[in-house]
């Protein structure tokens, strides 16, 4: 089982492994979230939970590049990375973002050649946006926040820039118009479009100038169609030839998730990943019970966890477990802090992706067994020590990963960890 998925801070927005699902569907692959607070944190999560790939997007296309093994021509030249490659933990970086804003021009029957075209932003996205539209012949001109970087980023691909506060007064100057920089939509409804301007937006969670477009007359290409063409580009990289399909499926330009799924947040992940420290913590963040299955299952059946395994086996807890998930997923609201082995049963995992946005907190076979070797755990004590329990983590690496909205790093403090998911949690929802 290939394991993929999209890093960012925040990440919850992307729409990115709905893509990878679809054009890798007959591979049986996975894709993830991955939330990450710093570049390096993303590397090591590349690497500790086994990616097969990763695209990268903001804020990480630039400051992933120092922890990385090696930078494809792709990359070197756009300066900045949106794909890696993980070959047996050697991190390669690429840049696709070219290929995905051609693949979305030309959809819409555009040739780039000869174009005359404005990109907001210097950043990754911008950088990337030059680059192919330069190559391929375009006329373009740069505007970005501080223009000291639009110069920059003007002389490195010998082409025009502008002051940013200036870009609303030259739209008649331009063909096409890409917005690689967050807007208020008031600020990009004030913008004269001219009528047949051509608009791309390539912040797709918020589509600042989709209104304006639409009411001038102008060609709108939702940034789904670059998203989708990068996508298409990384999956080749990842899968040699790769899958050859005509277009995204219409569900990449709906919601994410659905309100409900916001309301219960259920932390899953092996034995020793801080489920229940973190879940306590994250729920008094959001103002929210705890619901702890372990706890549920010793209520309902009147014996402690080790008792129930040792006098009526793994499956009979097992049931118990489904039974309290049940009820926990019927709550209005809450944190879930399920056992370890919740995802063992496809009715369990079913019913958190349904019902839930899930959290992989992914610690290391080596971290867990230090903090758990100790304990009196049914499966530390039922089984043969750790290198066990390091194959019992490999083997359950796959459910999770099939299970989860969102990859976390479980290798810091608790108080850093329900910081980051509530950050991710409450964007997700604002979204």
């Amino acid at each position: 089982m290939n394991l993929y998925g999209v890093g960012g801070l925040p990440v919850l927005h992307s729409k990115t492994p709905l893509i990878h699902r679809y054009l890798l569907s007959r591979g049986g692959s996975l894709s993830v979230r991955v939330g990450a607070a710093t570049a390096e944190e993303l590397a090591r999560l590349i690497r500790g939970a086994g990616f097969q790939g990763l695209n990268v997007t903001a804020p990480f296309k630039r400051s992933l590049i120092p922890f990385l093994d090696g930078l494809d021509a792709s990359a070197s030249v756009v300066g900045a990375v949106n794909t890696v490659v993980n070959e047996g933990g050697r991190l390669t970086g690429f840049n696709t973002d070219p290929e995905g804003l051609l693949y979305a021009l030309r959809r819409k029957g555009m040739d780039p050649a000869g174009l005359r075209a404005l990109v907001l932003g210097a950043g990754g996205a911008g950088r990337a946006a030059v680059a192919a539209l330069s190559r391929s012949g375009g006329r373009i001109t740069i505007a970005n926040r501080t223009d000291k970087t639009a110069e920059e980023c003007a002389a490195d691909f010998r082409c025009d820039w502008i002051p940013f506060a200036r870009w609303k007064e030259r739209l008649d100057s331009f063909d096409l118009l890409v917005n690689t920089v967050p807007l208020p939509d008031a600020e990009a409804g004030k913008a004269a479009l001219p009528p047949g301007l051509a608009v791309l937006d390539a912040l797709y969670a918020d589509r600042p100038f989709a209104g304006a477009a639409r009411r001038r007359g102008c060609r709108y290409i939702p940034g789904e169609e670059w998203l989708y063409g990068q996508a298409l580009a990384s999956c080749r990289l990842w899968n040699g030839s790769g899958p050859d399909r005509d277009g995204p499926p219409e569900r990449i330009f709906r919601p994410v998730f659905p309100p409900a799924k916001t309301r219960r947040i259920a932390l899953v992940g092996i034995m020793g990943a801080g489920k229940s420290t973190i879940g306590r913590l994250l729920a008094g963040r959001l103002n929210l019970p705890l619901l702890e299955t372990d706890d549920m299952v010793v209520q309902s059946e009147g014996l402690g966890i080790p008792e129930i395994f040792r006098k009526r086996g793994e499956e009979a807890f097992r049931a118990a477990e489904a039974r309290a998930l049940e009820a926990a997923v019927r709550a209005p609201a809450g944190v879930l802090a399920p056992g370890g082995g919740i995802i063992l049963r496809p009715e369990n995992r079913a019913a958190l992706r349904r019902n839930a946005l899930v959290v992989w907190i992914h610690v290391s076979p080596e971290a867990a067994w230090k903090r758990i070797s100790n304990s009196d755990r049914p499966l530390v004590s039922d089984r043969t020590g750790r290198d066990t329990f390091t194959a019992l983590c490999r083997e359950r690496r796959a459910l999770y990963a099939a299970t989860a909205d969102l990859a976390v790093d479980g290798e810091k403090t608790p108080e850093l960890i329900a910081r980051h998911i509530h950050d991710h949690v409450h964007q997700a929802i604002k979204n």
